[in-house]
């Protein structure tokens, strides 16, 4: 897996994990719900100053993320249907290609995104969120990454 593609995964993971995070200490809450964003912002306790310049850095990720993610959602909602009704082989390697460039589209777009504002946090806020995305190469698809020595597996 190419680097981007590693990181811009694993941003996905660590937005999503905060967007979790976030809802479960939010639950029964009747403002409007937050981006992923907001809520990766609040999860690493971003001061109103960095928000702004945050926000500044990078203006369209939110929308831009948005977009990718629904094309995303659609290209697998498509594939489930073909493979549901059995289409040719050759239909279904067209529509996977499809979905894997909306997937690589959008974990590149949110790699760029965490590595945007990397320099904008506090070595605090920067520990917090390289250690998720660490967690997250090590248990979404990386045990590949695991050292049998130092980590048997868990």
């Amino acid at each position: 897996m190419k680097p981007m593609r590693m990181i811009g995964g694993i941003a996905l993971c660590v937005i999503c994990a905060a967007g979790g995070y976030w809802a479960a200490n939010r639950a029964g809450a009747s403002e409007r719900q937050p981006t992923r964003v907001e809520m990766l912002l609040r999860w690493l306790e971003v001061t109103p100053e960095q928000r702004e310049v945050i926000v500044k850095a990078d203006p369209t990720f939110i929308d831009e993320s948005a977009v990718l993610a629904a094309q995303l959602r659609a290209e697998r909602a498509k594939m489930a249907g073909m493979l549901r009704a059995g289409d040719a082989n050759e239909l279904l390697s067209a529509q996977l290609e499809a979905a894997i460039a909306v997937e690589e589209a959008l974990e590149r777009r949110s790699g760029t995104f965490v590595l945007t504002i990397r320099p904008l946090l506090n070595a605090g806020q920067q520990k917090k969120l390289l250690d998720l995305v660490a967690q997250g190469l090590m248990e979404n698809g990386g045990a590949h990454l695991r050292d049998p020595v130092t980590d048997s597996g868990k």
